[in-house]
């Protein structure tokens, strides 16, 4: 496996989930494979990460692109994206280690109770998720069953225990910024 690859996948993987902070040259656009990549919504990071690079790539750290936080169209898939998607295109990369692709991703995200709890307060994960998503899975039934409980608490509860928590911790600002606009914020 190829050191450089991993490396880079590790520290911008994450960062690449937003396509607008992605340049790539139009001759290696084309010389990759897509069609595997169509309809997993970050067809630009199988691309990217598909196989390593023959020459250099540029990671530019300071920021040239922002975006806007509270109208992101895909709040309402948040766990079909971030729980399935994401977890299945970053589990496919044949030449990334194992350990790499778990420090970008859990293979199974939904198994941990915070991404559930964050979710449900966002307003994304309901019984309807549960039901497609998880009940058929491969999972112990202990972790099914905290899934199933999580549904049980209200999410404009969730919402406001989020919020207070990314308000006091302030490592994420954008997240209460999504956690305002979810159909769970107390004003909507």
């Amino acid at each position: 496996m190829n050191s450089e690859h991993e490396s880079l996948f590790i520290n911008t993987a994450n960062y690449l989930s937003y396509i607008g902070c992605v340049v790539i040259r139009k001759e290696v656009w084309d010389s990759r494979d897509k069609i595997i990549y169509f309809g997993t919504l970050f067809i630009h990071v199988g691309v990217i990460f598909q196989k390593a690079f023959k020459g250099n790539v540029l990671v530019i750290a300071k920021p040239y692109v922002t975006i806007r936080c509270g109208n992101a169209q895909w709040s309402a898939k948040g766990f079909e994206i971030w729980m399935c998607k994401w977890p299945k295109l970053i589990w496919s990369f044949n030449n990334i280690s194992c350990s790499a692709k778990r420090s970008v991703c859990k293979n199974k995200p939904w198994k941990k109770i915070t991404p559930l709890l964050l979710l449900r307060g966002l307003g994304s994960y309901s019984i309807q998720e549960y039901k497609k998503y998880i009940l058929p899975t491969s999972g112990s039934l202990l972790s099914k069953l905290l899934a199933r409980v999580i549904i049980i608490f209200p999410g404009k509860f969730i919402n406001i225990l989020a919020i207070l928590y990314y308000s006091i911790i302030k490592i994420s600002p954008r997240m209460v910024v999504d956690l305002k606009i979810s159909k769970y914020y107390w004003r909507n």
